[in-house]
Formats: structure tokens, C-alpha cells, sequence
């Protein structure tokens, strides 16, 4: 399951990458959130009726509860390195059991990933902005 639900994760932040890209060129800006607030298209789901134009993610990334995560991991928007972009940060909902990698990715599209070990929720809380540090390594 671990295996599977990084793999998942792993190309989950390649989506993440394209949609922000179909965002930006609609809007001139990166979104701010994954899902937008209720009413608005100010992130990169928002729920369509037929005819509407779709999100740039789709409804996979819409968890049916706040905290349900995505294959075993929260998703957060940070900033990117030089504050003028939109980063995201994954992380297992639970160390050692959905996962143990967390991973970075900014809009050039290459993923980071680092083993956080144990104080990986606390850790992540810390993280605001992308710049992987010697402990982050790219993912293959």
C-alpha cells in the first residue's frame, strides 16, 4: 500500500504541475488553493454542471471529508522559492502506514521527496515555502 499510494502521490504533484499551468493561463496567477471556496473559481477544482467550462483538477482531488486526504496523503499549496509562484508539499496522512516519503514540486515540475521519519506532521506544518534543503533529494 505504501508503495502504491507514493506512486499515486508521485503523480498526483505531475497533475498538480499541469493544472496550476491551465490556471495560470486562464487567470494570469497561480491559484492559492486546491479546492476553491464554495461559489468561486479561485482554485484548481471547483464543481461543473454540463456545459460548464471543467477545472483545471478533477474531482478525484475533492476529498469527501476535509481531512480524507488523497491515497493516503495531505496536500498543501506553499510558496515557491522566490515567492512569485505556487508550490505544493505532500505528505502521509500517517507515517509509516500510507506512506513514508513527503514530497515538493514547483511549477518547473521536478519532484523532491525526503523521508521526515515520525515528526513528519509537525515537520510539514514548518514548511511554508519550496526550497529542499540537503535533506530533500529528487525523486526518480
Amino acid at each position: 500500500t505504501i508503495g502504491r499510494n507514493e506512486l499515486s502521490t508521485l503523480q498526483a504533484m505531475h497533475a498538480y504541475v499541469d493544472a496550476q499551468q491551465d490556471y495560470y493561463l486562464q487567470n494570469h496567477r497561480w491559484a492559492h488553493r486546491i479546492i476553491s471556496s464554495e461559489g468561486q473559481k479561485d482554485g484548481l477544482y471547483w464543481p461543473t454542471k454540463a456545459g460548464d467550462v471543467p477545472s483545471p483538477l478533477g474531482p478525484n482531488f475533492s476529498p469527501a471529508a476535509p481531512d480524507e486526504g488523497y491515497h493516503g496523503y495531505h496536500f498543501r499549496i506553499i510558496s515557491d522559492n522566490d515567492g512569485h509562484g505556487a508550490a505544493l508539499l505532500a505528505w502521509p496522512m500517517h507515517y509509516g502506514e500510507t506512506g513514508v516519503m513527503s514530497f515538493m514540486v514547483n511549477q518547473d515540475d521536478r519532484i523532491y521527496q525526503a523521508d521526515l521519519g515520525k515528526e513528519t506532521e509537525s515537520k510539514v506544518q514548518a514548511i511554508t515555502r519550496f526550497a529542499p534543503d540537503a535533506q530533500w533529494q529528487v525523486a526518480e
